[in-house]
């Protein structure tokens, strides 16, 4: 009888792990990735605009506009070994796509991405340098609004953690990012040779490639002309321009 029992007491134990089993949380899905990428992007693109509103706010007056910027420090200092990380994948997947120039990697993907955010960014908060009243309150809004959107899957963001580990040069906090687009001036007043490099552009892959003016420090200049499948760098010296 106490066999019949045992025995009664094993299957009953079986069929209950079987049960638990079956009712567990399955682990997540591995990161893909496409995923990596997008995070990523956001990342960055987060970043910049992150700095583009810092700045902004604090050329309005650096005692009104503590708020905003204590926001953004603590932000930095949560999420810049992700940040890192971002900019690390990012250098890996152009890795076949760097030149040399002026003593800095680049990559002309990277100075395009960093040129159109700015961009967008200068366009969303512009607008703060003619705000009279309460400044404060709104670039701390807009600093909260801006880094409420900072990505929370923890699996992408142990990956990028882990991605910051292997950057050959973590850039240090609060700097640009991308590294990979260097320190140039993004849209500087045009030089006297502009208008020779947009001649010499025509022959791109798109009738009109967009040209940003990244130096102009007569006799040295320097532009990108970026079309959808082809970038390039030229560099002026003195009038002479040469592609890179």
């Amino acid at each position: 009888m106490s066999a019949k029992i045992a025995r009664w007491k094993f299957v009953a134990a079986s069929i209950l792990a079987l049960f638990i089993q079956g009712c567990a949380t399955p682990p997540p899905p591995p990161v893909t990735e496409d995923q990596l990428q997008t995070y990523t992007l956001d990342y960055i693109h987060q970043a910049i605009h992150a700095d583009k509103l810092s700045s902004i706010c604090m050329n309005l007056s650096h005692q009104n506009t503590m708020s905003s910027e204590n926001l953004y420090q603590q932000w930095l200092n949560s999420e810049w070994d992700i940040v890192i990380g971002a900019d690390s994948y990012y250098r890996a997947s152009l890795s076949d796509k760097t030149l040399s120039f002026d003593g800095q990697l680049l990559a002309m993907d990277a100075l395009r991405l960093y040129a159109d955010e700015i961009e967008k960014a200068n366009a969303k908060y512009s607008y703060l340098a003619r705000v009279k009243t309460s400044p404060e309150r709104i670039c701390l809004r807009k600093m909260e609004e801006l880094l409420s959107h900072t990505p929370s899957n923890p699996e992408i963001r142990e990956k990028l953690r882990q991605q910051a580990t292997r950057h050959v040069e973590p850039p240090a906090k609060g700097a640009r990012i991308p590294s990979l687009a260097g320190n140039f001036t993004i849209n500087a007043v045009s030089g006297r040779s502009h208008y020779k490099v947009e001649q010499s552009a025509r022959d791109m892959a798109c009738s009109s490639p967009k040209l940003i003016t990244f130096k102009n420090q007569w006799p040295t200049e320097v532009y990108g002309a970026f079309c959808d499948t082809e970038h390039r760098l030229i560099s002026c010296e003195w009038g002479n321009c040469k592609k890179l």
